[in-house]
C-alpha cells in the first residue's frame, strides 16, 4: 500500500506546483487602453498589478490638451521628445517629469500624462513590481531573492556583455584609485580592500542573472523593458540606449528640490532599483527625458 501511496503524493505535489507556477504567471491583455492620439496599447497583469506592456507615445494629454516638444534644461514646462535614431511604436517617446505628473508635485496616485483609468506609478507601486518580479521569477541569493531585472527587461535590445573575472576588476579598481581620489580615498591596497573584493565577488557571481549576459533567459515577467536610455538636460541626446532605462515615479525627492525618482534598470545589475533619499540614487533632474510605463487604477 505504500507505493500507489507515494505515487499519488508525488502526483498531487506536482498538481499543486503546477497550479503554483500558473498562479504567478503574467498575463497578457490585447488592446488594454488607447491614449488620446488613437495608439493602442497591449498590458500584462503581474501579480496584481496590471500594466502597459510598452512605453507610452502619446502627445496628448487624456482630455485632448497637447504637450509642448522639446525638453530644455532647468525649464518647469510639460513636454517630450523623441528617443533619437528609434522607432517610437517600439521605445515610446520621452517625458520630463513636469509632463509625466502635469501640474501634479507631490508623491501619490496622479493621472498625469497616462490614459484615463491609468495612472504613473509611485516609489511603492514599482517596489510592488520588483519584489513580485524577484520572488516569483528571480533567483535565489544567499539568504534573499533577487534577479528582478532580468524577468522586467526584454529579450532583445541589451547589449551582451561576457562576465568578467577577478583580473579584469582589479585592473579598474587599480585605475578608479590611481584617477579618482574620491573613489578611493585612503589609497587602500587590493589585497586590503576587503568591502571592494566583496562587492566585485558579488557583482562576478551575480552577473549571470543581469539582463546584459544572456537577453534570451529575459522577461519572464512580461514587462518587456527595452533599454531605450534617457535623454539629458535638454540636448536631445540618448545616454546608455542600449544599457539602460529609466521609468519616472510620480514620487519626487524630498531631499533635493528640482529632482524626482526613477525606477531604473541596467544590463550589469541583477536588481532593478527605485531611486530613494539615502544618498545612493536620488532620481534624477525634472527636466530629464525618461520613459513612462502607466498602471491601471
Amino acid at each position: 500500500m505504500k507505493k500507489p501511496l507515494f505515487i499519488i503524493s508525488v502526483c498531487l505535489l506536482a498538481v499543486l506546483t503546477f497550479s503554483c507556477n500558473k498562479q504567478f504567471e503574467p498575463k497578457v491583455i490585447h488592446n488594454a487602453v488607447k491614449d488620446y492620439d488613437g495608439n493602442s496599447y497591449d498590458a500584462v497583469k503581474i501579480g496584481k498589478q496590471v500594466w502597459m506592456k510598452t512605453n507610452l507615445r502619446t502627445t496628448h494629454y487624456a482630455d485632448g490638451t497637447p504637450i509642448a516638444q522639446g525638453i530644455a534644461e532647468l525649464d518647469h514646462t510639460p513636454g517630450y521628445c523623441e528617443v533619437p535614431g528609434s522607432d517610437v511604436s517600439t521605445y515610446g517617446l520621452f517625458y520630463n517629469w513636469y509632463a509625466a505628473v502635469r501640474d501634479t508635485t507631490v508623491a501619490g496616485k496622479v493621472q498625469g500624462v497616462c490614459p484615463k483609468g491609468w495612472h504613473l506609478p509611485n516609489d511603492e507601486e514599482w517596489k510592488t513590481l520588483i519584489d513580485f518580479a524577484a520572488n516569483h521569477y528571480g533567483y535565489r541569493y544567499g539568504d534573499r531573492w533577487t534577479g528582478s531585472a532580468r524577468s522586467l527587461a526584454a529579450d532583445a535590445g541589451w547589449e551582451y556583455e561576457p562576465p568578467v573575472n577577478e583580473d579584469s576588476l582589479r585592473h579598474v579598481f587599480d585605475s578608479l584609485t590611481a584617477n579618482d581620489p574620491d573613489w578611493n580615498p585612503n589609497n587602500i591596497p587590493w589585497e586590503e580592500s576587503n568591502d571592494y573584493i566583496a562587492y566585485w565577488q558579488q557583482f562576478i557571481e551575480t552577473y549571470p542573472y543581469c539582463p546584459g549576459a544572456d537577453p534570451s533567459k529575459n522577461n519572464e515577467s512580461q514587462f518587456t523593458a527595452l533599454p531605450v536610455g534617457e535623454c539629458y538636460l535638454g540636448t536631445v541626446t540618448n545616454l546608455a540606449f542600449g544599457h539602460s532605462c529609466c521609468f519616472w515615479s510620480s514620487t519626487p525627492s524630498s531631499y533635493l528640490d528640482g529632482v524626482a525618482h526613477v525606477m531604473w534598470l541596467y544590463k550589469g545589475n541583477a536588481g532593478a532599483t527605485v531611486s530613494d533619499d539615502s544618498g545612493i540614487d536620488y532620481g534624477r533632474d525634472k527636466w530629464y527625458g525618461n520613459s513612462v510605463r502607466c498602471l491601471r487604477d
